[in-house]
């Protein structure tokens, strides 16, 4: 019971700040990407994954009902992590991934094809690590 109050107190101290959902941030520097995020219960976390850790990036759009969310899905050998068009910064954190994933194609190449038609999931690969001919 204690925590079900806590909850609702902190959902009401969130509503009074402007917050009404889960807030997310996300950054990156020369080796990966950090996603941080701020529940509506005011509770953190934060999970993240190394450039040169990628394997494949999905692009994708979530239907939200009146709106689409265009997603890029980064898979890893810890798993997959999406990053979406909601999550601020988007636009650097778009120019870091054309900046440190060599050959992924500009916005401009595929951001049309995966936000239309509308309400549909458009989804399409559109990166992936070539793998190495010469292993070590």
């Amino acid at each position: 019971m204690n925590a079900f109050l806590h909850n609702i107190r902190e959902r009401i101290k969130s509503r009074l700040e402007g917050r009404t959902r889960t807030v997310y941030e996300v950054s990156t520097d020369d080796t990966g990407v950090r996603i941080k995020w701020l529940t509506i219960e005011n509770t953190t976390g934060e999970a993240g994954f190394r450039w040169d850790a990628v394997t494949t990036v999905r692009a994708f759009k979530r239907d939200y009902f009146p709106v689409d969310c265009i997603c890029l899905a980064f898979e890893t050998p810890n798993g997959w992590f999406e990053v979406n068009e909601d999550m601020k910064p988007f636009g650097p954190f778009l120019d870091a991934v054309e900046r440190y994933l060599p050959g992924f194609p500009p916005q401009k190449d595929w951001w049309r094809q995966v936000m239309h038609p509308a309400f549909a999931p458009n989804e399409r690969e559109l990166w992936k690590r070539e793998k190495n001919p010469f292993p070590a």
